[in-house]
C-alpha cells in the first residue's frame, strides 16, 4: 500500500532513519532498494492501517464523507470514498506523529521503485533547494494538477506560485514543521492524504511545498495507485481536451440511444441528454454506462 521513511545522513537532506508502511511487513523489495541506493542505515517496516481498521473511524467522519462511503463513489479527486483511502491517510498521519524536532522523514508508497538514478536526482534536488526553506518535498513528477501557476526552482525542483493541488504520494520528504502543519489540518478527516498536502500548501501561508520535475521515486506501473477508483474527472486536469472529446462521443451515442428508445417522448429525451451531460463529468469510468439509464425506456 504505502511506504514511509525517515531520512537523516543518507543521500542528501541529512536523513538517517526510514519507515516503510506496508500491509505485508514480512518482506519488502523497496526496503532493500532504499538501503542500497539511498544508503539509509535504519529502514523500519511499519504495519499499514488496513481497510478493516480504518472503518472503525467511519462513525466519526463528517456526514457527507460517510455518504460517499455508502455510495462507493466520489465526484472530486480530493474526496474520501473508500476504506483503503481512509487507511492510507491514517497510516500517513501515524508516521507524521513519529517525526521528531529537527528531523526529516521520507514517505513512499509501497509500489514505488528506487534505483541509482533516484540517488542522483535526490542530490540535484538538495542543490536546488540549498537556499530554500521547505516543509514538504514530493519525490515524484507528473502528479501535479495546477489550478494556478507554478515555477521552476533550480534544475529539477518546482513550487506553486498561486493556487495549486497535488495528486499522488508515492514518495515525499517532510520536515518536523511540515508534519505538524499537516497534522493540524488533518482533522476532521475530510480529504485523502495527497489532497490534504495540496490544500495545506495552498492555504497555509507559512507552509512551503516543492516537488521534482524528474522522478526520484519511480512508478512500478502506470501512474495508478493500488486504490485507484477509475475516476476520469479526478485524474485529468481542467480543460483536458481528450476527456471532453470522449464525453462528446458519449453524448453523441447517448443521443442516438435516447432518440431510438423514446422517439415519442421528445421532452423526456431533452431531459435525458441533460442528465447524461451532468453524469458524464462526475461518474467513474466503470459507471459511464449508467448515463444511459437516464433515458426513458
Amino acid at each position: 500500500m504505502w511506504l514511509l521513511l525517515s531520512l537523516g545522513g543518507a543521500v542528501g537532506f541529512n536523513v538517517s532513519d526510514g519507515y516503510i508502511i506496508a500491509l505485508d511487513t514480512t518482506a519488502n523489495e523497496l526496503q532493500t532498494q532504499v538501503k542500497c541506493h539511498l544508503h539509509i542505515p535504519h529502514v523500519h517496516l511499519f504495519a499499514a492501517i488496513n481497510g478493516t481498521r480504518a472503518l472503525l473511524q467511519l462513525p466519526t467522519l463528517p456526514l457527507y464523507t460517510r455518504f460517499l462511503f455508502a455510495i462507493k463513489a466520489r465526484h472530486d479527486h480530493m474526496q474520501l470514498s473508500s476504506d483503503a483511502m481512509l487507511g492510507c491517510l491514517l497510516s500517513h498521519m501515524a508516521i507524521w506523529r513519529l517525526v521528531l524536532p529537527g528531523t526529516i522523514v521520507a514517505v513512499f508508497e509501497e509500489d514505488g521503485v528506487v534505483d541509482a538514478v533516484s540517488a542522483q536526482r535526490l542530490a540535484i534536488l538538495e542543490r536546488d533547494l540549498a537556499d530554500s526553506r521547505w516543509d514538504l518535498l514530493m519525490l515524484e513528477s507528473g502528479q501535479f494538477t495546477a489550478t494556478g501557476k507554478w515555477r521552476a526552482v533550480g534544475q529539477i525542483a518546482a513550487t506553486c506560485a498561486t493556487l495549486c493541488t497535488w495528486q499522488g504520494s508515492r514518495g515525499y520528504l517532510v520536515s518536523y514543521r511540515g508534519a505538524q502543519a499537516l497534522l493540524r489540518f488533518a482533522e476532521p478527516i475530510m480529504v485523502q492524504v495527497d489532497a490534504l498536502m495540496g490544500l495545506v500548501a495552498a492555504f497555509e501561508p507559512g507552509f512551503r511545498m516543492y516537488w521534482t520535475l524528474s522522478d526520484v521515486v519511480h512508478p512500478s506501473r502506470l501512474r495508478m495507485s493500488t486504490i485507484w477508483d477509475a475516476c476520469i474527472k479526478c485524474y485529468l486536469p481542467p480543460g483536458a481536451h481528450l476527456f471532453y472529446v470522449a464525453c462528446s462521443l458519449l453524448l453523441f451515442c447517448g443521443c442516438l440511444y435516447c432518440k431510438a428508445a423514446a422517439y415519442k417522448k421528445r421532452g423526456h429525451t431533452l431531459m435525458a441528454l441533460w442528465q447524461t451531460t451532468k453524469r458524464a463529468f462526475t461518474l467513474r469510468l466503470p459507471c459511464l454506462g449508467c448515463c444511459y439509464q437516464t433515458c426513458p425506456a
